[in-house]
């Protein structure tokens, strides 16, 4: 449901992007601009002598004025562009209403042990899901990097250090749940274009903004995370569970 409509909101700005460059780009040319208006003049000709003389049936100055802007618009660049994404955006709706992806998140569940070595690798995914279930990690600060997906952060089964313990993630599209346990104190700093924000309790929504939030027990809690997080889209959510 969130990777639905998170999808939905970028589709939106970007369609909006490649009009507004559609628009500016064939008011550069004059050949394309003068059939455009040529189309609307026609079209609002038509429009004029159907209500005038009460006609109807099939308008010729309305289907040619159509035609002219249509013939314009497929004569720029930004058109396919525009014609590209909402195929892609068609397809990729209808194969997530179909059922053909089961699951809308990556899954990280953490079980953690204490370091035996100095050293920990953690393999990164850029698309796709990324399932760890029933592993344990020796914990270190986390860093994840995402081109796009959703994602679910489970530290139900960690055992953390005392002190300060870190987590960044670093992703262009996609939400973001961080599951903590109850007990530890939690602070959230999230840079995003647009998104929706739920930790604990508050309720924030940011607009090309960096909110920071702090749970009541985070400065006196033995073991606390700092998560750090920079998103284009997509919204953020932190619940004690």
């Amino acid at each position: 449901m969130f990777k639905q409509k998170n999808m939905f909101k970028v589709f939106i700005i970007l369609e909006i992007i490649l009009f507004a460059l559609l628009g500016y780009s064939i008011c550069q040319d004059s050949v394309l601009f003068n059939l455009v208006i040529g189309g609307f003049f026609l079209i609002i000709l038509g429009w004029w002598r159907r209500s005038r003389f009460n006609k109807k049936g099939i308008n010729l100055l309305i289907i040619l004025g159509v035609f002219l802007i249509f013939s314009a618009s497929l004569a720029n660049i930004y058109s396919w562009f525009i014609l590209v994404l909402t195929a892609t955006y068609v397809f990729l709706s209808f194969s997530n209403l179909s059922g053909r992806r089961n699951k809308l998140a990556q899954l990280v569940s953490l079980k953690t042990k204490f370091p035996e070595s100095n050293r920990t690798n953690f393999k990164q995914k850029w698309i796709g899901d990324r399932i760890l279930i029933n592993k344990r990690f020796e914990w270190d600060d986390m860093t994840f990097n995402s081109l796009a997906g959703d994602m679910i952060i489970d530290l139900g089964h960690t055992i953390l250090p005392n002190g300060d313990n870190y987590i960044v993630i670093n992703k262009a599209f996609g939400d973001t749940k961080v599951i903590v346990p109850p007990g530890m104190g939690v602070s959230l700093k999230h840079h995003s274009v647009l998104s929706d924000v739920q930790f604990l309790e508050q309720t924030d929504h940011l607009r090309n903004e960096i909110g920071q939030y702090y749970s009541f027990n985070f400065d006196t809690a033995t073991k606390r995370v700092k998560i750090i997080s920079n998103n284009l889209f997509g919204d953020f959510e932190v619940i004690v569970l």
